[in-house]
């Protein structure tokens, strides 16, 4: 089921998944700040997107198992993955199961195993849609179909 994403409120896609498996493929020991330097990389994929109808004056920021998020959650915080915008998304061809983004979570990974107790059960992707200062907040809402995590060496 799609979930909506507004401006300013936190959107939490939970992803169930073991994720001591993972961090072992990508050579992370939860607990210890140092890590085995490796080729293998993890990812979050997004899709069955609907853009929004009004596609320009703000930015989406992506988080991981952040419990604290807000859009004043700065993008130097240790839960932070990326950023990502819609340009022109109303003139795109799309196809009948909207658009995709991918997005490399292999260093925030590395950063919160040293900080997180849990290393297993879900893994929290968060999307947090922020304004830029003095623009229409009207039709700047998106939906999400579905999100999963993977990784690829």
């Amino acid at each position: 089921q799609a979930q909506r994403v507004r401006l300013r409120a936190p959107t939490t896609h939970r992803v169930k998944i073991d994720r001591r498996p993972l961090l072992s493929e990508l050579g992370i020991d939860p607990g210890r700040k140092g890590y085995r330097k490796g080729d293998n990389r993890a990812y979050a994929m997004m899709s069955d997107i609907t853009p929004p109808q009004n596609d320009s004056g703000f930015v989406v920021r992506v988080f991981l198992n952040c419990d604290y998020l807000s859009e004043a959650t700065p993008v130097d915080d240790p839960h932070y993955v990326t950023s990502f915008a819609f340009f022109g998304s109303r003139h795109m061809q799309h196809n009948r199961n909207g658009i995709a983004y991918i997005f490399d979570i292999t260093e925030t990974l590395k950063q919160l195993a040293g900080r997180e107790s849990e290393t297993s059960g879900n893994l929290d992707v968060q999307l947090i849609a922020v304004p830029f200062a003095g623009r229409s907040e009207e039709g700047r809402e998106f939906d999400v179909g579905s999100v999963e995590v993977m990784s690829l060496n």
